[in-house]
């Protein structure tokens, strides 16, 4: 689907490993944040557990598309799934750090890490290491 620069598509990672992949293309912010979220909200009503939310082609995203990719993954995980994050730039990744999503949602450098973390064949990703004070 594609709405104002915004282009949402989803695809199965292997058959056999239930996990989809939502590639996201564009900025998440405003309308284009609430079609990201209403994408997911229609795989988990379709029984979809396990999402990749792949960020590689995203460069900006709200706290309004930080707000939607948590309540997906609270909803995931109410149905025994989870949302893992992948593929975010390294300005993504140090808005992620700010906000401390790392602790809420998986994030992963690769989709393919991503999805083989589902199926138990990647290490979790490292966590943030805190400061020294000196």
């Amino acid at each position: 689907m594609s709405d104002g620069g915004l282009h949402v598509s989803s695809r199965r990672a292997l058959s056999e490993s239930g996990v989809t992949i939502i590639d996201v293309k564009g900025d998440l912010a405003g309308q284009t944040a609430d079609e990201m979220a209403q994408a997911l909200t229609r795989l988990i009503a379709a029984g979809r557990r396990n999402v990749v939310l792949n960020l590689g082609g995203t460069d900006m995203i709200s706290t309004q598309g930080i707000a939607h990719c948590v309540a997906a993954q609270k909803r995931l995980r109410e149905r025994g799934g989870k949302l893992k994050i992948a593929g975010a730039s390294t300005e993504l990744r140090r808005i992620f750090d700010l906000v401390s999503l790392a602790s809420v949602i998986e994030c992963y450098p690769e989709v393919r890490h991503a999805v083989d973390a589902f199926r138990g064949g990647a290490p979790p990703p490292p966590k943030k290491a805190k400061k020294k004070s000196a």
